[in-house]
């Protein structure tokens, strides 16, 4: 029954014993439109977010889809806004709730998940954090049972990109990468690091050899000065760094000039011993200056 308009429509439901109800009036008559189908979402008694919806804004969460989209996404799949039985504004209400209960501890649930992966695997799953002096997570190393077997069978080349940043925390995350016998890639293990610096380099490569268990005989990384400061410093002098082929291409267009480096016969010809790999390293040499002379560029320093 409705104060607000003063509806008389109402269902009495008494308990009649043995986990049974009876319904002991009923009145149907309303005195008022009733909501139609687009309007019902609203309704308070149609609104609610059971554990299938939240678990949907949370896995959306993850992937970086906010609560108003989550909202739209989950709409499509039940065919209407009025077959979600929520509000676009409980999705976002409940997105704030559950990051306000996460909170500061989002670290330390992510340490004790990798803590009892640990306990659980018989430490196949190995794992290394160090906080700051106010206890912020500054930077964490984790490898699997998989990964480790990987390492000790295609590790010979180890490559290392610190390129990746992540959006919610602006912590870098570095993969260690390695290709298997079928010429893909695989993934070694992983760090997040606060920031990109020679402390924070020496730290992740120290504990890599570590668990790891021995050094690779070749490093790839992108031009990071810090690493390339690093390197040397941590493994021993057998181990080969070079610089990744894609980062140095890349930067071909800030350094030659983006029409010199269109489509054109330069780096068509360019491109056919820069990735090639067969060719040897006196051939390399002969065809760079090769090219050089045919687009005087001599002395382009």
């Amino acid at each position: 029954m409705s104060s607000k308009c003063e509806c008389n429509a109402k269902m009495v439901v008494k308990f009649a014993g043995r986990e049974r109800y009876s319904v002991s009036k009923f009145f149907e008559e309303h005195n008022h439109e009733l909501a139609s189908e687009s309007e019902k979402q609203f309704l308070r008694s149609n609104r609610c977010m059971p554990d299938l919806h939240m678990k949907f804004v949370f896995d959306a969460n993850l992937t970086n889809i906010g609560p108003t989209r989550a909202f739209t996404i989950f709409k499509a799949m039940c065919g209407s806004y009025g077959d979600v039985g929520a509000t676009a504004v409980d999705f976002k209400n409940w997105a704030r709730d559950i990051k306000a209960f996460i909170g500061k501890h989002d670290a330390d649930m992510i340490i004790q998940k990798f803590k009892d992966k640990n306990e659980t695997t018989d430490n196949s799953f190995a794992y290394e954090y160090q906080t700051d002096s106010s206890g912020h997570l500054t930077r964490i190393f984790w490898v699997d049972a998989r990964g480790r077997k990987s390492y000790d069978l295609f590790g010979d080349v180890l490559s290392v990109d610190a390129t990746y940043r992540t959006n919610k925390y602006s912590m870098v995350f570095v993969p260690f990468i390695g290709i298997d016998n079928h010429g893909k890639s695989i993934t070694f293990a992983a760090v997040l690091l606060d920031k990109e610096d020679t402390t924070n380099f020496a730290w992740l490569f120290e504990v890599f050899l570590r668990i790891m268990g021995r050094p690779p005989k070749c490093i790839i990384t992108d031009q990071c000065p810090a690493m390339r400061a690093v390197i040397p410093n941590i493994f021993p002098k057998s181990t080969i760094h070079r610089f990744c082929m894609w980062h140095i291409v890349r930067k071909f267009p800030s350094k030659l000039g983006t029409v010199f480096c269109a489509e054109s016969p330069f780096m068509e010809k360019l491109k056919r011993f820069v990735w090639n790999d067969h060719v040897t390293p006196a051939e390399f040499e002969e065809s760079w200056i090769s090219t050089l002379k045919e687009f005087k560029l001599e002395n382009n320093h």
